[in-house]
């Protein structure tokens, strides 16, 4: 199963040409707490997407995307997770 790369997150920041750094620092997040979303490792909360609105960017459009890029990770894990029994 093929998995797309970039989190929605990392995509997000090429696309605006933004340093991680930047971008946590646009969020008022740390650079950490990017670095889990950028991974997966971290949950989207309510207020991080009111922090992406305010910024202009559809939080909506950016959730379901984010989602089905964790989904699509999820799934693959499961895939891999599979083949190794």
């Amino acid at each position: 199963m093929d998995v797309k790369s970039e989190s929605t997150f990392v995509e997000w920041r090429k696309r605006s040409g933004v340093t991680a750094t930047e971008l946590a620092r646009a969020l008022e997040i740390s650079k950490t707490h990017l670095s889990d979303l950028e991974r997966g490792t971290a949950s989207l909360t309510n207020k991080l997407l009111e922090k992406i609105a305010a910024m202009g960017i559809d939080a909506e459009q950016f959730r379901s995307k984010h989602t089905a890029w964790m989904e699509e990770r999820r799934r693959a894990v499961i895939e891999r997770l599979k083949v190794k029994l």
